[in-house]
């Protein structure tokens, strides 16, 4: 379970967390109002993200991963 406090933590200089991954990876982190920016996909170093943001946090997700976020 990840929480948007966590992913601000991570990384104290930035509010973006990259996930990469393949199709047997997930991540999951309910309540934390994570919603899926749509048509606003990135693609870096050959893999396609999608974007979560919750307030001042933002997740970027392997597209090949199966994401439950909420």
């Amino acid at each position: 379970m990840l929480s948007l406090n966590e992913v601000l933590a991570i990384l104290p200089t930035t509010d973006t967390l990259m996930l990469t991954g393949n199709g047997g990876d997930s991540v999951t982190s309910s309540g934390q109002g994570w919603v899926l920016q749509v048509g606003q996909p990135e693609v870096e170093d050959g893999h396609t993200y999608d974007t979560y943001t919750s307030g001042l946090g933002t997740l970027l997700v392997d597209h090949e991963m199966t994401a439950t976020l909420s």
